[in-house]
Order: C-alpha cells, then structure tokens, then sequence
C-alpha cells in the first residue's frame, strides 16, 4: 500500500503523540476509513520487550547505543569547538525512549511571550496548564500535604506517571547539593518544582513508574500514547507504524504548493518487524514514494526536520543552491537553534555510589537578575554519575603488574536557561544517511555569559560549601590537577572537560578575570541535550 490519509515523518516524542490521538479522533466517525502510516528511521521498539537499559532508571548507557541512536550525529556547541558525538533517539518512541525522564514544564511566562509572539491564544498559560494536566497523572494532584494539589496537577491514569525520589533516598552528591544549597546559598526546599512560583532546590519529576517489582521504570510517549492504540484491537489496524524506514525528502505537486508525499529509503524485505537500521549491509534497499491524501505531518526533531525539508528544497537558498535542489520556499529552516549551554563540575568521591539507581534526583534553581533575565534562569543538576576514566587508567608497574586507581566521581554542572545566542542546521549532502552539520553557536551572546559567569561562581561557591567537602576526597596532589602550587588539602573537583584538556581546579576558576572566564567557558562548555527551535515554520506561513 503506498497511499494513506495521513503520513507521520518520525515516531519521537511528538510523532507517537500525535498518532495516537489523530488514530483516537478520526475513529470516531466509524464510517470513514482510516489509514493513518507513522513512519520511524529507527528500530521497533513496543513496550513489551523494552530492553532493561531502557527500563532503568539510570539511562547513561543508551546513550552510546548505537542501535537507539543516530550513529554520526555531532555537534559543533561552540564556534571554537570541533563537533562532538550528541545522542538523538532513533527508535519508535524516539527521544523519550532514552532521555532523562525529566518531566519538567515551561514557566507561565514563557507562554505569554509565546502567545504574544504567535498572536494566538491557545499558548497562553491557562490554555496550557490544562495540557500539561490532560497528559499526565501526577500523584501530587490528590495529596493534602502539598498546597498545589489539584489546581495545577493532573490525574489521568492513562498518560504520563510522574515521580519524584523522596530527599532520603537521593544519592550523596544530590543531599550534598541539597545542604549546601540552602545552608550556603540560602536557597529554599520546594519539593514540587513544577508549581509555577517555585524555586531553589527540588527533586527531579520523572516519566516512571513501579513495576509489578517495585522497581522504577520509564514511561516514554510510546508506552503511554502509542503501544495503547497498537494494543487495541478496534484501534490497531487504522495505524501502520513502519520502522527502519528513511525519508529523503518532502515530495510537492505540479504547482509546489502543497505536499503530497514522502520519498522513503527502506529494506525490499522491510516486514517491519525488521531491528536491522538502514544503511546496514544486511539487506538490499529500495526508494518509493508514499503518498497522503489529507496531511503530512513532519515530526522528526530539531535536526532532522530541517534536514528533510532542506533536502525538499525548503531552506535557505544559498543552502539549497550549493547541493543543486530546486528551491520550492525560500525560508530560514535550519535557523534559530537553540540548546542549554552547561558547564560541567566534576567531584572525586569519598565512596561509591550504586550507579543503577537514578542518576540524577534533584535541581536546584536561581536566578542571575542580570539583564532583566527571566524567573530561575540557572539550574544546578546533580548527577551521581560513575568512575572517572582517567582515574581508572591502569599504570605499568616496572615489573610489568598493573594498577588500578579506581575513584568513584559524581557531578554538579551548572546550566543556563532561555539562552539569546542562537545556531544553525544544515544539510551536508543530499544523501539522507548522512547527518546534518550542527553548530549550537553557544555563548555567542555576551548577556548569555554574563549570566554563565555568574551561575559559575556560585557553582564555585556551591563547592566550597561544607556539605561538598563531606563527600569530595582531598588530596595534594590530585590526579585532575595540573596544578602543583594547589592549595594543601585541596577537594578533588574540577570544572570544565578535563578529558580535552580544559579542566581546572577550583583555584584556577577563582583567580580567572571575567575576559579569562569568558574564554574558558566558550571552550570547555557542554549542552542540555535538549536541543530545538530550528524549524520555525508558523511563520512563514504568513510571510
């Protein structure tokens, strides 16, 4: 079959909601046909047989999955720096089948500047506060202990289950940050983070729940929206979701004013049940056109989407004329990314911690006031990560035995909220097995490192805490330390990548001048992994 009444490029995060639901309203009419096609470059993924890496808790070892990700994907997160490897989902259920389960919701005043922007009132805060209730059973919503209750929080059963780690059972590194936070900082305790006027320190809202086990698992939007509908035997024949199949390109009719279809790359034998990724010598693959009657709905991601339609010839010209693509609409596709810069600070730990367990229990948040900024525009992120590689590395004995200097590190990194510097996507060849190029342009603004700057040294003063020199192992001679005149005693943390070459003590970082800082952050810097706004379409539907 090669005609549908709607096609869906991409079964992330947005294209298995979206699915599910145009499935769920266009049944209800049941003497109207429905042939609804979810298209996903990635592997199947169904809940039944989610893998236990995907189930876990701790979600860092996916992330160098090459059979849930998008091989070649790199990025570029600052006009100094060479491009890096950048996890982006590539399975059904996409980016929500691997992240880190934060179910954290925009700020009220981000939505009034979108309404503002957009000139629609569906984005205001009332309108999307009872989105955000509509998806989401959070237990909050029932409990008298907490204020907010059932004004802000929702109670479907059927949707995402939100969690939070009680203080108690956070790891040392989150506790740590925790106390130092509010003794040090005076920052304050707020335990649901997302009550619209809450700040300070609170733990993560997470997309999980308990198993029959007792043991925490994700909800990704394939678990909640989408396995549902495959599931339902009414329901399931009106949706085709088709794995390991590739788009190219957006394909027009005569008049290139309106879409009509998609040219897909896939396996001849593709039976859709295939975990074979395209591009793998496994099997001989074959182009076709889909076509859709109704819409086609492109949901691929913040790097993906634009690459399909620049390959579309929907871009920017100068773009689409190097690669010889007919230009259909000449447009700033690609443009305006954005992503979260952070600075990372890493802490050698007293003891080890059971890096199964969550990763990551607790924010704490502030705000800069510097440039007339928006409300909590820095965050601290603990992490409880692993063992510093470095660390491990095994020295020669000149007997020839081997050592092995095993130091168990965690981590609190310091990122910086509604960023001003904005970067690009772009294509680098016609051929859609080749990732874009991505340049995040990170700190390009000077107010964005101003602000940096400032979230740094209170990430400084964060370390200095007493709370921190409980968990941080002390030495005179680090083994991150480049340092030799290092203060005696000193807490083995270091700021920055000091796997490349840009570490420093804590020392380093206080002595720097704010030109020094500046320079520094825009070479050492990482990113959210929360990467958007390249495809700003609505626009230009009015241009």
């Amino acid at each position: 079959m090669n005609t549908y009444d709607y096609i869906i490029v991409g079964a992330g995060a947005a294209g298995t909601v979206i699915a599910s639901r145009l499935t769920l309203e266009l049944n209800q009419n049941k003497e109207i046909p429905l042939n609804i096609l979810l298209i996903e470059a990635g592997n199947e993924n169904r809940t039944k047989d989610m893998d236990g890496n995907m189930a876990a808790q701790n979600p860092m070892k996916l992330w160098g999955d090459k059979t849930l990700t998008f091989n070649d994907c790199v990025v570029a997160r600052s006009t100094c720096q060479p491009p890096r490897s950048y996890p982006v989902g590539k399975c059904v259920g996409g980016g929500s089948a691997i992240n880190g389960m934060g179910a954290i919701r925009g700020h009220p005043e981000d939505f009034k500047e979108w309404q503002t922007l957009t000139l629609d009132e569906a984005w205001n805060w009332k309108n999307m506060l009872n989105a955000y209730k509509k998806i989401e059973c959070d237990p909050l919503c029932n409990n008298d202990n907490h204020d907010t209750k059932n004004e802000i929080h929702g109670n479907n059963k059927n949707r995402i289950p939100i969690h939070r780690i009680d203080v108690e059972d956070w790891g040392p590194v989150a506790k740590a940050m925790k106390i130092g936070s509010e003794e040090t900082l005076g920052f304050k305790f707020n335990f649901d983070l997302n009550s619209p006027d809450s700040t300070g320190v609170s733990p993560f809202p997470m997309n999980m729940k308990k198993d029959e086990k007792g043991n925490l698992i994700r909800v990704s939007t394939n678990d909640a929206y989408l396995d549902p509908i495959r599931n339902d035997t009414t329901l399931r024949n009106k949706l085709t979701v088709q794995p390991n199949t590739l788009v190219n390109r957006i394909v027009f009719n005569d008049d290139n004013n309106r879409a009509i279809g998609v040219e897909v790359i896939r396996k001849k034998n593709n039976d859709n049940n295939n975990n074979n990724n395209i591009g793998s010598d496994d099997d001989e693959t074959t182009t076709i056109i889909l076509y859709a009657t109704n819409e086609i709905i492109l949901t691929s991601g913040a790097l993906y989407s634009p690459a399909i339609l620049q390959r579309s010839g929907v871009g920017p010209k100068d773009i689409l004329n190097k690669f010889n693509i007919p230009v259909i609409k000449e447009c700033n596709i690609g443009k305006g990314l954005q992503d979260h810069p952070v600075i990372n600070g890493k802490i050698i730990l007293k003891d080890f911690y059971d890096v199964s367990k969550r990763h990551a229990n607790a924010l704490s948040r502030f705000t800069s006031n510097i440039g007339g900024t928006c409300f909590n525009d820095l965050y601290f992120v603990s992490v409880e990560q692993g063992n510093d590689p470095r660390a491990q590395q095994k020295e020669e004995k000149e007997d020839g035995d081997n050592i092995d200097d095993n130091f168990p590190v965690g981590y609190i990194d310091v990122m910086l909220m509604k960023c001003n510097s904005r970067g690009s996507v772009e294509i680098q060849s016609t051929d859609p097995n080749i990732s874009p190029n991505v340049n995040e342009n990170m700190l390009d603004d000077e107010l964005d490192k101003a602000r940096m700057r400032y979230g740094i040294r209170k990430l400084v003063e964060l370390f200095r805490s007493p709370a921190i020199e409980t968990i941080a192992r002390k030495s005179t001679s680090s083994p991150l330390s480049t340092d030799e005149n290092d203060k005696a005693n000193e807490s083995m943390i270091e700021l920055g990548r000091g796997n490349d070459g840009f570490g420093l003590t804590l020392l380093e970082v206080e002595n720097m001048s704010d030109v020094e800082l500046d320079e520094w952050m825009v070479q050492t810097l990482s990113d959210g992994i929360h990467i958007c706004s390249s495809c700003k379409f609505y626009f230009y539907l009015y241009i």
